[in-house]
């Protein structure tokens, strides 16, 4: 994706936050501007940052964890977090670092075995039998260093987790004994009949003590890749649908399915990874230096990164250049709008996210009297921030809140059937109107291509 994206969606950013009438000691955008950055950002970058914030076990992508990249230098890259505080900064820091190091040099050893000529035999066994011999050599070595660091990183915080929320984890477990004690199926679920209650009770006994060591989080590890003999493969998505369905109510309760279910995605985000090391077109990617800042509130960590929108808008003046992008033009726009803001490498517009979809909804049942809350999440586009406010601003009887937490709509798990996207033509013309009007506004006008 080109310059002009990126400078699209920073703008954009800017904006909302101006429109929002924050000072620039109120409130720090840091985390609101990252996402659409690294949305925008270079494609092969965008890839690996996706499978090492995954790596770090840690909450959904872009809601506490960015990345974006340094602009005016094309050797190198910063990776920043965020906002993400339950971590151990320097351990963080000191892991990330020396993931990044067996990558480069996991690059570098993929690039040494392709170099090599083929050796002078007309024996073509003989000769795949030499590269798999350097492959073990060179490769493998580096590949189990890389699996290793990773998943002990992962035990290491899951152990945390549990250390932290002991008594949430006590409650899942006494629950699930009880579902077995009692062998009733649960009428909400006709699907948990055709659990085996028996293969369940040695999962419970495997989860009866936890073990002063890593042993605890290795077992499950190994076990949601079927790799140890503790856990069958074909008993996980019954056990993974049995804690998902029982999840204890009261507050403090241990999210042990999505906890297992990021260890069990590992394994898949390792190998892209090493994927991504062994490509051609991605390696450069790995010779980068790695500057790495961590936002943690306290005064020894430095922050190096704008804080306020007054300190974005120098950024966006230094990306935005008046060459040939008009961002006054309305089909322009509509033309960023419908596909600036896809998720998705297929050539169709970007969705209307939910929250517009939400507020049509309301309008044709009749129901927007009052205040009704939408939960914008924070990666939505900025079309989508600009339509709900524009309509507070023209039909203030029926008020749409994107911040109180109270009431009934809230987006997205309380939406109506169908209310995922929309394609609709003028619907995307309607929310582009809002953000040209932004970009006018605010004095963003052209942008550079390229």
């Amino acid at each position: 994706m080109h310059l002009a994206e990126i400078a699209i969606a920073l703008a954009a950013k800017i904006q909302w936050m101006q429109a929002l009438s924050l000072d620039d000691d109120d409130y720090d955008i840091r985390s609101h501007l990252t996402d659409s950055l690294i949305g925008g950002g270079n494609p092969g970058i965008s890839r690996i940052y996706d499978s090492i914030a995954a790596i770090l076990v840690s909450q959904s992508r872009h809601e506490h964890i960015a990345a974006t990249m340094q602009f005016h230098h094309p050797r190198r890259a910063i990776l920043l977090l965020a906002n993400n505080q339950p971590f151990d900064a320097p351990k963080t820091h000191s892991y990330l670092e020396k993931v990044w190091e067996l990558l480069r040099d996991l690059s570098r050893a993929f690039s040494a075995v392709r170099s090599l000529q083929e050796p002078p035999t007309a024996d073509r066994d003989r000769a795949a039998s030499f590269f798999h011999a350097l492959h073990d050599q060179r490769v493998s070595p580096l590949i189990h260093d890389l699996k290793l660091l990773i998943y002990s990183h992962a035990i290491e915080k899951f152990h945390r987790r549990v250390d932290k929320r002991w008594e949430g984890f006590q409650a899942l477990t006494k629950a699930l004994k009880d579902i077995i004690n009692n062998a009733e199926v649960p009428q909400a679920e006709p699907n948990m009949k055709y659990l085996n209650f028996v293969r369940v009770s040695e999962f419970l006994e495997f989860l009866r003590d936890r073990a002063v060591d890593k042993d605890f989080f290795i077992r499950i590890v190994d076990g949601f890749n079927a790799a140890a003999v503790e856990i069958p493969s074909e008993q996980l998505d019954e056990w993974s649908t049995l804690v998902y369905w029982h999840h204890p109510g009261e507050r403090g309760r241990f999210p042990l399915r999505k906890y297992l279910d990021k260890i069990k995605d590992l394994n898949r985000h390792i190998h892209a990874l090493i994927g991504y090391a062994h490509s051609p077109h991605l390696r450069h990617y790995f010779n980068m230096e790695l500057f790495i800042k961590l936002d943690i509130p306290h005064e020894e960590y430095e922050i190096s990164i704008p804080r306020s929108v007054s300190q974005w808008s120098i950024v966006a003046e230094s990306i935005l250049d008046p060459v040939n992008l008009d961002l006054t033009d309305p089909d322009i726009v509509l033309q960023r709008v419908m596909f600036g803001y896809s998720n998705t490498k297929d050539p169709v517009p970007a969705s209307v996210h939910s929250e517009v979809r939400l507020l049509h909804y309301i309008q044709s049942i009749g129901t927007a009297t009052g205040q009704i809350y939408i939960g914008l999440n924070r990666p939505s586009c900025m079309g989508c921030h600009f339509y709900v406010r524009n309509h507070n601003q023209r039909h203030p009887e029926g008020y749409v809140s994107t911040r109180d937490p109270h009431d009934k709509y809230v987006f997205p798990w309380n939406l109506p059937a169908g209310m995922g996207v929309d394609f609709r033509e003028d619907i995307f013309r309607c929310v582009a109107e809002d953000l040209r009007e932004r970009f006018v506004m605010f004095g963003f006008t052209k942008a550079r291509v390229g």
